[in-house]
């Protein structure tokens, strides 16, 4: 019974294994003909769109699926003509335009589109193609339109509708206004929004989507108000507080409180945030990040009102103070002819205002709260010198000497020109003692002088070569200035008007041929020219003397007048010649007075040269002659 029972129980084990296996092998055929019927299909699936794209596929809203390439783009085609036949419509704040794709920069690539398109269910990966077909099959799949916008073109449009919509913020500045720095208000703004009509402009134009788009104007807050304004008068306040002062060798040109003004700008610039403050504990840290709370949502940027020196406005205050300064270099000219020097132009070094480092120092001068700026000039060299033009080593002004005679009657004023032309490029060469009476020769109506007054006798009267005295006394000064030694000189026997016009009394010199000259050597190195201006306008005559110079420089000073007499009562004298009532003055009156001054020449630090030149005015009598003719 056992064994029977046992072998009833091995029989119902192989019955159920026997019926599992069956059932396993019926699955397992079941499922590998669905996969081959899912191979099949999807074989047959793909091969009906073998050259198609697959149902369900969309180009933004047009439906392409199960057209060749060819059909879905003349589709396409023919959807951009319908669609986009009026143009592409922006509504703005109270306006509404319409673009065509053309004003807008748009183009399509059409044979791109459909490709993109086609490539749905076609990638490399079977499981995203599996994926891709069932969703464009039972849902849709959109692809974007492929096109290109042409920047500019775009730009162009929304610069012409932002000038119909942008009000922009007015930031808080500074004006000079009544004498002082005032700060002007603050505006808020509203500007169009062109990045976010580029996105939507381009998501239409992706999508096919010819809907009118609104455009957004946002609002603009200034980034400067008046409190950060106010921080920057402050600051302009102290510039302008004082005058600024340019100067340049002797010269100045002052810039008042309103000129400082008119230098300034005032130009926002962005804050920048503090850098972070790294805090140590021990072996660890961390760091504290230090920004800037924006009071606005719509501030992006911090800004201060940085008061600056307008460069531009800076060189044009500058233009007419280079004229003054700007000078171009002079070659040297030399001709010697007959003894003399008949064409002599001295080089002239020039000179240029170094507008970039003027520009430098103004405004370093603004910064620091100096007053005053010394201008930086370069110097601009000539091509031809005084020692290259001539053999005779005259390379330098040694000496100057100037006079002036106003006042002075037509025939003196002759006189003075014909004597100064005489001298004019005369040469004494080294170790020569110069003869004014020599070089001038004699002074009278034979050699072309005229009659003028002159003292002598102890009288003021007519005489040829009135006059020749102004030449002699300023050429004495050019001799003084140039430190040569004075062989002879002669004061006037009295003060006379002239000498004292840009002089103190004693600088002068008196000559009357033969009896009286004035002498000067030459112990310099070289040749000495001299030359003479005579401005007879201006009544003005000036002596300069070249040369080639030792080092040696000379100091005039001391000067000095006393033991003052004052002039006798006048002399009234009866003239028979002059008709009766008539009076002529021919004399005049002048104090008597001891002057002098001193000269110290020195070369290399030592005093080489020291004299006091001593003159003795007597007091003189104003003398006027009285008409008793009937």
């Amino acid at each position: 019974m056992a064994n029977q029972k046992k072998s009833n129980e091995n029989k119902t084990i192989d019955t159920r294994a026997l019926i599992a296996d069956l059932f396993f092998k019926t699955f397992l055929t079941f499922l590998i003909l669905l996969f081959l019927l899912l191979i099949i299909s999807l074989t047959a699936y793909h091969l009906a769109y073998w050259e198609k794209t697959y149902p369900g596929v969309k180009i933004g809203s047009l439906h392409i699926g199960n057209l060749s390439l060819k059909e879905a783009q003349t589709v396409l085609q023919k959807q951009l003509d319908s669609s986009f036949k009026q143009g592409l419509t922006l509504n703005y704040p109270g306006k509404s335009k319409s673009f065509s794709l053309t004003e807008l920069g748009a183009q399509y690539d059409l044979p791109q589109s459909v490709s993109f398109a086609y490539q749905i269910g076609r990638g490399k990966n079977p499981f995203l193609n599996f994926r891709d077909k069932w969703q464009a099959l039972t849902s849709g799949l959109i692809v974007n339109a492929q096109s290109q916008l042409n920047e500019e073109r775009l730009n162009s449009v929304l610069e012409s509708i932002a000038s119909e919509t942008d009000q922009p913020p007015l930031n808080s500045t500074i004006q000079f206004q009544g004498g002082k720095m005032v700060v002007t208000p603050s505006k808020p703004g509203h500007l169009l929004d062109k990045e976010a009509a580029k996105n939507k402009i381009r998501a239409a134009l992706a999508k096919l989507d010819n809907q009118p788009i609104s455009l957004e104007v946002r609002p603009a807050n200034p980034t400067i108000n008046e409190q950060k304004a106010e921080k920057a008068r402050v600051e302009a306040e102290k510039i302008i507080a004082k005058p600024l002062t340019l100067k340049y060798e002797g010269k100045t040109w002052l810039y008042e409180k309103g000129e400082l003004a008119n230098l300034l700008s005032f130009t926002p610039q962005k804050e920048k945030p503090l850098p972070a403050l790294r805090v140590s504990l021990g072996e660890k840290a961390f760091e504290i990040k230090r920004v800037y709370a924006l009071k606005n949502p719509s501030e992006t940027d911090k800004a201060s009102l940085q008061v600056n020196l307008n460069q531009e406005k800076v060189k044009e205050t500058l233009t007419p103070v280079a004229k003054e300064i700007n000078q171009e270099p002079l070659d040297a000219k030399f001709k010697f002819e007959g003894g003399k020097v008949t064409v002599f132009v001295p080089h002239q070094v020039g000179r240029e205002l170094d507008e970039t480092a003027a520009l430098e120092k103004i405004a370093a001068a603004v910064e620091s709260g100096q007053t005053e700026v010394e201008l930086p000039v370069k110097v601009k060299s000539p091509s031809v010198t005084n020692e290259v033009a001539n053999d005779f080593q005259i390379k330098e002004l040694l000496g100057k000497g100037v006079s002036k005679f106003a006042g002075s009657v037509a025939n003196r004023v002759y006189n003075i020109g014909l004597a100064a032309g005489r001298l004019n490029g005369t040469l004494v060469a080294p170790g020569e003692t110069f003869s004014m009476y020599k070089a001038v020769g004699e002074v009278d109506g034979s050699t072309g002088y005229k009659e003028a007054y002159v003292i002598s006798n102890g009288r003021t009267q007519l005489d040829y070569g009135g006059g020749v005295c102004q030449v002699s006394t300023t050429l004495f000064r050019a001799a003084l200035e140039a430190g040569l030694p004075i062989v002879e000189r002669h004061p006037h026997a009295y003060r006379v008007g002239y000498y004292e016009q840009d002089m103190p009394p004693g600088a002068d010199a008196s000559v009357y041929f033969p009896y009286s000259d004035l002498k000067f050597k030459n112990d310099t190195p070289g040749h000495l020219l001299i030359q003479t201006v005579a401005d007879l306008k201006n009544f003005t005559l000036s002596f300069e003397i070249y040369g080639t110079s030792d080092g040696r420089k000379a100091e005039i000073g001391n000067f000095w007048l006393g033991n003052q007499v004052p002039a006798p009562a006048p002399l009234h004298q009866p003239d028979p010649n002059l008709p009766k009532g008539t009076t002529k003055q021919i004399d005049w009156a002048a104090t008597g007075a001891d002057a002098s001054f001193t000269r110290t020449v020195t070369r290399n630090g030592e005093t080489v040269v020291s004299d006091k030149f001593f003159s003795r005015y007597k007091p003189w009598q104003a003398v006027y002659l009285v008409g008793t003719k009937e």
